[in-house]
This record gives C-alpha cells, structure tokens and sequence, in this order.
C-alpha cells in the first residue's frame, strides 16, 4: 500500500511538471510570435523609409509598437521621418517626447531630448501664426469691447436721466400696446396669485435684478409696482 501512494505521488508530480512546462512552453512561443511580429513590421517600414515612402514607413512602425523599451527607438525614428521628410515639427516633437518618456536613458535619448529643446519654441511660433486672431486683431477687440462698455454705461446714465411719465394711479389692467410689446421683445406675462416683480423676475430671467427692466417696460400701466393684480398682462422686456 505504502509502494502505491508513492507511486501515486511520483506520478501526480510528473503530471504537475508536465503542465507546468507546457505552460512556460506556451508563454515563451506566444511570445516569438509576438517578437517575430514585431520585427516584420519594423522590417517593412525600414524598407519604405529607403524607398522613400515615408507614409507608409510610419504606418509600420505605427504597427510595430509595443509597451516595451525598445519601442523607444521606433518613437526616434518615427521622429526623424516626421521632422525631415513630412517637415511636421509637431508629430516629430510628439515621438521625440515619446522615445524620452519611455526610455530616458535609452540609446537616442540625449539626441531626443535636443530635439525637443530645438522643436518646442518652433511649434509655438507655428502655432501662434495659425491662429484664429493676430496680436493686432487681439488688441483691436479688446479696445472695441471697451468702448462698447463705455457706450452701454454712457446709455444707461441717460435713459435713467429721461423724463418719464407720471403713471395713471387709477389705471386699470387694459392690455399692454402691440407695437411697445413687440418693440420691448415681444413677451408678455399675466400676473398670477401671490406674485410680486421679484418673483417674476427670478421665473422668468433667473435673476431677481431685472425688477427695474420690467417696471419700466410697464410704467404705463403699472401705478403700484407693489401691488400687481391677478390677470394683469405685463411685458417682458428682453
């Protein structure tokens, strides 16, 4: 009996051994698929950057990448094709930045890191030239903003300075004018119960601070401000 559960064990660990190896086996075959890969495509871009076919060069180092390294060098000469073949400084300085991040001890990374000081105020100046705006256009903006403040406040001063007329204290809810409704905006509220000007501003406008720009739109037609009835119309002002 004790000669059989030794044999049983021998055999358990040979099993065990076994499966091991043929994992390890696995793993490192999957691997040289991998590796083997990985060579082809850098392989074919190499030979289109001879032939001069620098798009497709990338697309094969682009295919070629791995998280390891050696990737390192791929991002350098990536970099190179894109500086002095596409004349790109913008994707050169990107696979520069690359190859530095992921080796910045590796065989190119001093050369990168040049790279990157000699790319970076050229692709500001790049940059800074397609933009939407020159400096010029920038200040010109910026004056005409200011005036145009100037101008609003300007406005403002005078309008609060207009005379206006005295409102009927015995005025009734009528209808507000059409033309003034459709010159202040075009819409028009009915008072419901329990509303104040306070109340319709901070509906309406989500601010409690257009209370004066609706008295003032219905200063006609509003003799106590404080005591709005229920249906009357007001307008809106925008």
């Amino acid at each position: 009996m004790q000669g059989c559960s030794k044999l049983k064990v021998a055999a358990r660990n040979v099993l065990h051994l076994t499966a091991g190896y043929a994992i390890l086996f696995t793993f490192t075959a999957c691997d040289q698929v991998v590796r083997k890969h990985d060579a082809k495509q850098l392989a074919e871009a190499a030979d289109a950057n001879r032939r001069g076919d620098y798009v497709t060069a990338l697309t094969f180092y682009e295919a070629g990448l791995d998280d390891t390294t050696a990737s390192a060098d791929t991002h350098f000469q990536m970099a190179l094709i894109c500086e002095t073949k596409l004349h790109d400084p913008l994707a050169a300085l990107f696979h520069f930045r690359r190859c530095l991040h992921i080796n910045p001890k590796g065989t190119h990374a001093n050369e990168a890191r040049k790279s990157c000081e000699r790319l970076e105020p050229m692709v500001v100046t790049a940059l800074s030239k397609e933009s939407m705006f020159s400096k010029t256009d920038a200040v010109a903006l910026k004056n005409e903003n200011q005036n145009l403040r100037k101008q609003i406040v300007q406005l403002k001063v005078q309008f609060a300075a207009m005379p206006r007329p005295t409102p009927d204290k015995n005025a009734r809810n009528t209808a507000p004018d059409p033309d003034l409704v459709k010159k202040m905006g075009g819409r028009t509220y009915t008072v419901e119960p329990g509303d104040t000007l306070e109340k319709i501003s901070r509906k309406i406008y989500k601010d409690k601070s257009r209370i004066r720009d609706i008295q003032d739109a219905n200063i006609n037609n509003l003799p106590n401000p404080r005591n709005l009835q229920v249906g009357q119309v007001l307008i809106l002002p925008q």
